[in-house]
């Protein structure tokens, strides 16, 4: 009986292991559907999601996700992501992710430095192998883009591999070995040969430029024309981290009669607490890793504090003011150190929703010298009231 009872116990912990929450939605913008074991789930911020799963993001949909170890996964519209294989263990961490279809923007975590051989991304047309931290792809049946923003990565298939370095493109088509990368602002470039006949030049393009078949591993000047463009589209692509900062579902800014009435409520100790997260963020003009966002607004003292955190950097405001139109910090204090404020404000935000449900807003912020160190922090913020 103790054996039946200890097999039972064993089959219990296995399942509760292999359908443990993997990872978070982080940010939800439109209809996004979770597809488990064949039964769609609506996507809700904050929803969990397992090994196995599939997100679909709709025509106006958009998804960020955020693994156990900080990676991160920011899908854009009519996008297809599953989630092959993740664990996140000493000695035994693995990334196994597949994006069939759309766009999408992965930052890794820890697995991808710690162990960079056992994160893997799978495209339709190719793997991509992290020794970066920043990748942007677009991926289609006919083929793949994939750009470099941080680090290095490699990307293979069946046909070969390409290395590609921060600030380059491969493209890989059906069937074929992933091209030279190139360039994200390089153009066609021409150079003049003499012609031994005439005595005049004529224009030659140059040998990355030349016109080479789909076999061949070199970019033609059509497909240079084609990466840079959808580079182009890609950074613009209806990406969380891109959005302006405006309210939860898309909720219009709140009346100013409305904080108003907060503002002259009876009891003037009536606080509101925001949780969220920074987006976009960058330290001295390079992406980052954003974290939470936890703040307390006081209506009635017309005043709010509360922390963000920016590259593992923990900000801390304290007694900013709130306008009917909004808040705003001019300082903020960290390990220590103050930081001034740069052009615009540390913090500056407005409310949205009917009873101002959400927050969003902006954060620059610059180091000042008392820390021998300057750095420009930015990102953006997005929040939503505890109930």
């Amino acid at each position: 009986m103790k054996k039946i009872y200890l097999i039972l116990f064993m089959l219990g912990l296995s399942a509760s292991t292999l359908f443990a929450s993997v990872a978070t939605f982080t940010d939800i913008k439109g209809e996004v559907t979770v597809l488990r074991k064949n039964s769609p789930i609506e996507a809700i911020k904050n929803g969990s999601l397992e090994e196995k799963d599939i997100v679909q993001t709709s025509k106006e949909g958009a998804a960020k996700i955020a693994f156990q170890d900080n990676t991160t996964i920011t899908l854009g519209k009519e996008t297809i992501f599953k989630i092959e294989e993740y664990l996140f263990e000493d000695g035994k961490s693995k990334t196994n992710l597949k994006i069939t279809e759309g766009v999408f923007r992965a930052v890794t975590g820890e697995i991808g430095k710690i162990n960079p051989d056992k994160f893997k991304l799978h495209t339709r047309n190719a793997t991509i192998g992290i020794r970066g931290t920043e990748i942007l792809g677009f991926v289609s049946e006919e083929q793949d883009i994939i750009e470099c923003l941080k680090g290095i990565i490699e990307v293979c298939n069946e046909k070969g591999c390409e290395e590609v370095k921060e600030g380059k493109f491969t493209i890989v088509k059906k069937g074929f070995a992933p091209k030279r990368s190139m360039d994200k602002d390089k153009k066609d470039k021409k150079t003049k040969k003499p012609n031994p006949q005439s005595g005049s030049s004529e224009d030659t393009t140059s040998e990355t430029s030349s016109s080479q078949d789909d076999g061949d591993t070199t970019t033609t000047p059509q497909e240079e024309n084609s990466i840079i463009n959808v580079s182009s589209e890609l950074s613009n692509e209806t990406l969380l981290e891109n959005q302006p900062p405006i309210g939860e579902n898309g909720l219009t800014q709140t009346p100013e009669s409305v904080i108003q009435g907060y503002i002259d409520a009876i009891d003037p100790t009536v606080t509101a607490q925001y949780l969220g997260s920074v987006g976009n963020a960058t330290k001295d003009g390079s992406s980052v890793t954003g974290g939470a966002v936890d703040f307390m607004f006081s209506f009635g003292d017309q005043t709010y504090e509360g922390t963000f955190v920016i590259d593992d950097n923990n900000f801390n405001v304290i007694n900013a003011p709130i306008t009917t139109s909004g808040f705003s910090a001019a300082a903020a204090n960290i390990n220590d150190g103050v930081y001034n404020m740069a052009s615009g404000g540390i913090t500056n935000g407005k409310f949205y929703g009917s009873g101002a449900e959400t927050i969003g807003g902006n954060i620059n912020v610059t180091t000042d010298m008392i820390t021998g160190s300057v750095h420009n922090y930015t990102g953006t913020i997005s929040a939503t009231k505890v109930p």
